[in-house]
């Protein structure tokens, strides 16, 4: 794993990632994002929003799993898809039940981006069935393992900040 930030701080890091990966990831070639989301605040949405916007401007197919119905509009962009999920959504055993969120899971993407900073239960479940080629955590909860990690500081620029992610994920891939 390698941290990187909008303050330029790279340090590596031992990857203990217990979630699928396969393949190796060059971001030229991906085509399909499966971001993870809170929508319980304004301020989820609104890097929810800032994240979306970034990256349909590269042309990406994104598809949008939120926790919980979004408190406020999240701006639709062509190639999107946006679903919530709820605690019904799960069976008692912790499993997913609802066709949509199996859908989510079961689906491979080329980048997950997870903006939860949750380790709620159904959280991690979601987030250790999910493939993926190369996983992105964005201001992360401490115990959570990912490919790439991003912090963004308070008070920044989510726009900026996300097209800083971007251009550090151009930069490796070279």
């Amino acid at each position: 794993m390698t941290k990187f930030s909008d303050k330029d701080i790279i340090n590596p890091s031992s990857d203990g990632n217990s979630t699928v990966s396969y393949s190796d990831f060059c971001l030229k070639n991906a085509h399909t994002v499966n971001v993870l989301s809170n929508g319980k605040s304004r301020d989820d949405i609104s890097l929810l929003n800032a994240l979306l916007s970034v990256l349909s401007s590269r042309g990406l197919h994104v598809r949008v799993m939120c926790d919980s119905r979004p408190v406020s509009q999240v701006e639709m962009h062509d190639s999107m898809s946006l679903s919530f999920f709820s605690r019904n959504d799960f069976s008692i055993f912790g499993s997913p039940k609802s066709s949509i969120l199996k859908e989510f899971i079961d689906t491979p993407s080329d980048i997950f981006i997870d903006l939860t900073s949750s380790d709620k239960p159904r959280i991690r479940k979601i987030r250790r069935q999910l493939k993926y080629k190369l996983s992105i955590g964005v201001n992360p909860h401490i115990g959570i393992v990912y490919d790439f990690v991003f912090s963004i500081p308070s008070g920044s620029d989510y726009n900026r900040a996300f097209e800083s992610m971007m251009n550090y994920l151009d930069i490796i891939n070279r």
